[in-house]
C-alpha cells in the first residue's frame, strides 16, 4: 500500500489524521510519515490493509 493510498482512503473515509492514528493504535505523526512516504515503526502494513478493507466495506454500504 503507498502513501497515497493510505492518504485517499483516509479522506475516502472523512478522517483526520488524528482520527486513523486512533483507529489504529498509533501516533498523529506516525500517520503524517506515513502519508508522507517517511519510514515508520512496527508492522503498519497489517493495520493500513485493515483500514482498506473498511473503507471498502463503508463504501459499498453508502
Amino acid at each position: 500500500m503507498t502513501n497515497d493510498e493510505v492518504r485517499q482512503i483516509r479522506e475516502r473515509l472523512g478522517w483526520s489524521q488524528k482520527r486513523l492514528a486512533e483507529f489504529l493504535g498509533v501516533s498523529q505523526p506516525t500517520v503524517f510519515r506515513i502519508e508522507n512516504d517517511q519510514p515508520v515503526p512496527g508492522p503498519i502494513e497489517r493495520l493500513l490493509r485493515q483500514v482498506s478493507v473498511s473503507a471498502e466495506q463503508e463504501a459499498r454500504t453508502s
